[in-house]
């Protein structure tokens, strides 16, 4: 069919003037599917006026013919109007049959056109032209339904066969096509498609068998290639790298995007092409040595083997290339040559005369010592002689016995002993021999050393050690020598009988088990002589008061000194420790010091009444005065204010005394000294002739220390250089920190220290007089006491530091104090004002001194606290539990330590901590001796308060407890 139908054609149009016809291009309004053929239906004129709404129409109208063209087919359409009317009412009939026929034709051949074959055509009417056309339209649709029907079998055909092709196409081999249909062609062409399906199989089947042998050997070769332990590296004739495995890149610690074309010929090691290059010329090639790479820093000792690749041609189209890394083996080789070298050192060096002795007793192999020893030359003994006519015939049989069980039963023979050797020249010596066999074989290696010098130095020094043990035991004192270890090595008899050990018993014993020694005084044990010796490298004696314990618990006073023992070298080998019982001496001597003291003691009790009696005055005679005036409250107060301070020169000659004797254990707390010290100095010299002058380094450490006390000590000693200086004059006081150690010589345990020196410029003191001026009462001026410097000792001494003094007459004198620094932080000072601090709360007082408990509720009441009284430690105990009972629980409790008969504050407190846990306790005491009072949270105390104290010390310590 056409594309479109032509209108003129169709209606034998003769209108020149129809645009349509003129231009035979556009689509009229008889096409298929468009707007005017299905909505119209009439006569061509008529039709035309819908031409001109068509928008097919007017695209190809020309704009500026259109109005002419409108009034021609204007007149053209009146004109044929007047016609038809004019025509014959028959006419009109058969134009109308005529349209309708028309009409129904077209609406056949558009079906057609759209598809349907099966459609037809039937007209009422008589018109001879429209049956004609309806008969030649059936005819067409028929012909043209038997064509679709056959070709729609040929698709169907078609369609099944290209189905069958779609699945052989997807690897179903087993499709097949159907051979029977009513069209031959396909017929045939599902024949020819099974044939080709069945050949095609078979060539598919052959196809996957190769490839599955072709990839089994590419798998296989691939796994070979990648998990080969040695590198492999493929290379074209280019000598261009194509392909490495990972082995390889790892030996030459590189990676695969540096290695993957890598130029060989310009490799940096050029050593390793000559075997590259062997390979493209159809040969093996191999390379060993270190190769540098190029890729990397790796350096690496390689073994390499080159071979062609061939195709299929046999031309070389490249080669293979495999490397292993020997860097170990290297290693190993060149160890083992160090080994053998170093084996061949030994055994020629080894200062031993060695053989090695085969099973037949020929020796194998003989060192040159050996050579030395036997006086044969390695010519005459190595594969000759047998190691029997070297033996003495005394030793032979032994040896020989010993060589047959040792390849039988190596565990039941000796393997070192001593047998007479017999040299070439006929002498004997006596050699220590150690044996052993060598694991594999039945050789043995034979180690000797020629003892004869030596057991004749041992048989001399037998008879010397018989002669020094008769001359230790002929010695008056004990004699005990150790091993640098302090093991014991021998003891003389008068250190037998001392210790209570005999020498069998203590030998190889710890010093320390055998020689027991603690200090006198204290009980402590004491450090080992052993040590000190061993540290100092010199003799060292022990303390004055040292007491040996002996094995059966007696106790004896010994003297002791100890001395290193050194080879000729000089090096320290042992300790020799010499002692004597010195007990009875002791007595003598303690008995002596009791008579000394007993003086002392006279002096002291009068220079101590001499001085109450003036303080006591001083006390009584204000009060007698105040009581006098008592209607004059002012004279009465400042009588009063005498008295109390009477009452304070009291109470710090009662602290000298306590410092100075056992007791007045320091109060310490951690501080800089160096201001403690510098006040204390400008304190005591105002208003005296002497200035001051101070050295104080910024770097000064901190010192535990109490500072009461050591603003004592500086005060004794300023009172001292001014009473030196009556003219006036200057006090250095320099301060510096010193690490001292043993060699220093000042007796003081080795540590970090804080060195004070006050230094005058005095008349100084005399020789004789230097060693005595610590001494109590020792004085050389007039109304002194001589307490001054013996109470600075103690008090310096307690605080574990020491005091010395340099003087020369004429030119001053200087002490110098020593003073541990401290590890902790500084304490700040306590720098408020004294004043008196009011607070509230219950506590109960226990004191045995009526006095005392007196005035101390007195001086609470004026606080506004309430108080109780117990007269000992037992009384409180009930009072408390009796408080807690009632629920009026006291909120703290002061307790004196020391209740002449009965419990003290002590003991009182371990009992009340089991009654109340929580409970709040103040130790107050006037022995600062007593340990509580420098340590008493030990204790269970929360704090304390020495006696006697003032009203504003009382207030501040009980209202710091109780939170006031």
């Amino acid at each position: 069919m056409a594309d479109r139908i032509q209108c003129w054609d169709l209606l034998n149009c003769q209108e020149k003037s129809c645009p349509v016809y003129v231009t035979k291009e556009s689509h009229c309004w008889l096409v298929s599917g468009t707007h005017c053929r299905e909505q119209t239906q009439g006569r061509f004129l008529e039709k035309m006026e819908l031409c001109l709404e068509c928008p097919v129409f007017l695209q190809g109208l020309d704009v500026d013919a259109l109005p002419p063209t409108l009034s021609l087919i204007n007149r053209q359409f009146q004109e044929m109007t007047g016609v038809v009317r004019e025509r014959d009412r028959e006419l009109e009939e058969t134009n109308l049959d005529l349209a309708i026929g028309l009409s129904q034709s077209f609406e056949m051949v558009r079906k057609l056109y759209l598809g349907d074959p099966g459609t037809r055509l039937k007209m009422n009417t008589h018109n001879p032209l429209l049956l004609k056309l309806e008969s030649e339209l059936n005819r067409l649709a028929g012909g043209l339904e038997e064509m679709v029907e056959e070709a729609h079998e040929m698709a169907i055909g078609l369609c099944q066969h290209y189905d069958t092709l779609n699945r052989i196409a997807a690897g179903d081999f087993s499709a097949k096509a159907s051979e029977q249909s009513a069209n031959e062609l396909i017929s045939k062409l599902g024949a020819l498609i099974n044939k080709e399906a069945d050949t095609l199989t078979g060539l598919i089947a052959e196809y996957r068998k190769t490839k599955d042998e072709l990839q089994e050997k590419e798998e296989r070769y691939r796994l070979l290639f990648e998990q080969s332990p040695l590198g492999v590296f493929h290379y074209d004739p280019r000598l261009k790298l194509t392909e490495c495995n990972d082995r390889f890149i790892h030996l030459l610690q590189s990676s695969r995007e540096r290695l993957i074309d890598l130029d060989l010929t310009a490799l940096k090691d050029r050593g390793v092409l000559p075997a590259i290059q062997d390979a493209l010329e159809g040969e093996t090639g191999h390379y060993e040595g270190i190769y540098a790479a190029t890729t990397s820093e790796a350096q690496v000792w390689v073994s390499m083997h080159t071979a062609p690749l061939f195709d299929r041609d046999g031309q070389v189209k490249g080669g293979v290339g495999i490397v292993e890394d020997i860097t170990e083996r290297k290693k190993a080789e060149e160890t083992l040559r160090e080994s053998e070298n170093r084996y061949r050192t030994i055994f020629e060096n080894t200062g031993a005369a060695t053989i090695i002795i085969n099973e037949d007793t020929t020796i194998e192999l003989a060192n040159a010592e050996f050579e030395r020893l036997s006086g044969y030359p390695k010519a005459h003994l190595e594969k000759i002689m047998s190691w029997k006519s070297l033996v003495s015939e005394e030793d032979l049989d032994r040896l020989f016995q010993y060589h047959n069980l040792r390849r039988k039963e190596a565990a039941g023979v000796p393997s070192a002993y001593e047998f007479r050797l017999i040299d070439r020249q006929g002498q004997e010596k006596i050699v220590h021999n150690r044996v052993a066999l060598i694991p594999g074989t039945g050789k043995s290696v034979s180690s000797m050393v020629d003892i004869s010098e030596r057991k004749r130095t041992e048989e001399a020094l037998a008879a010397e050690k018989e002669r020094l043990a008769v001359t230790l035991r002929s010695i008056g004192d004990g004699v005990i020598t150790t091993d640098t270890e302090g093991r014991v090595v021998l003891l003389n008899q008068v250190a037998e009988n001392q210790t209570g050990w005999s020498q069998e018993e203590a030998q190889g014993k710890p010093l320390a088990e055998v020689f027991c020694i603690v200090e006198g005084r204290n009980r402590k044990r004491c450090q080992s002589p052993v040590e000190r010796v061993i540290e100092s490298g010199r003799v060292e004696n022990l303390e004055d008061w040292t007491v040996l314990i002996r094995r059966d618990g007696q106790e004896r006073i010994i003297a002791d000194s100890g001395a290193p023992i050194r080879d000729l070298a000089g090096k320290i080998i042992g300790v020799v420790l010499v002692f004597r019982d010195i007990t009875e001496q002791h007595r003598i001597s303690e008995e002596l010091l009791k008579y000394e003291k007993l003086k002392s003691i006279g002096v002291l009790a009068g220079g101590i009444a001499h001085d109450f009696n003036n303080i006591l005055t001083g006390i009584m005679g204000n009060i007698s005065l105040a009581k006098m005036m008592a209607r004059d409250p002012d004279k009465v107060v400042r009588r009063l204010d005498e008295a109390e301070k009477a009452s304070y020169l009291a109470k710090e000659l009662t602290h000298q005394l306590l410092t100075f004797s056992r007791g007045g254990a320091p109060v310490k707390t951690t501080a800089a000294i160096t201001e403690c010290i510098r006040d204390s100095v400008t304190f005591a010299l105002r208003g005296s002739r002497l200035k001051s002058e101070f050295l104080i380094p910024p770097d000064i450490g901190s010192v535990d220390f109490d500072q009461g006390q050591i603003q004592q000590v500086v005060n004794n000693l300023a009172i001292n250089a001014e009473q030196a200086m009556p003219q006036g004059g200057i006090l250095k006081v320099e301060f510096q920190n010193q690490r001292l150690t043993a060699d220093d010589g000042v007796p003081l345990p080795p540590g970090d220290y804080v060195r004070i020196r006050f230094i005058d410029q005095g008349s100084g003191i005399s020789p004789e007089d230097l060693p005595k001026i610590f001494d109590p009462f020792f004085t050389t001026r007039e109304k002194a006491s001589g307490l001054g410097l013996a109470t600075a000792y103690s008090i310096i001494k307690r605080h574990d530091g020491l005091i010395t003094a340099e003087s020369e007459l004429g030119r001053g004198t200087t002490f110098i104090v020593w003073l541990p620094t401290s590890a902790k932080k500084e304490t700040l000072p306590d720098n408020r004002p004294p004043t008196v601090l009011p607070g509230q709360g219950r506590i109960l007082i226990m004191d045995d001194e009526a006095l005392i408990r007196d005035i101390l509720g007195e001086m609470l009441k004026r606080l506004g606290y309430s108080v109780e009284f117990a007269v000992d430690g037992a009384e409180a105990v009930k009072i408390y539990q009796v408080a807690q009972k009632i629920d009026q629980p006291f909120d703290l409790v002061i307790m004196d330590l020391t209740v002449a008969g009965g419990m003290g504050g002590k003991e009182a407190l371990q009992k009340l901590l089991v009654i109340d846990p929580q409970i709040k306790a103040l130790a107050s005491s006037g022995y600062s001796s007593d340990p509580v009072m420098s340590n008493y949270q030990a204790y269970g105390f929360q704090g304390v308060i020495a006696k006697p104290y003032t009203m504003e010390e009382l207030s501040r310590v009980v209202g710091r407890l109780l939170g006031g």
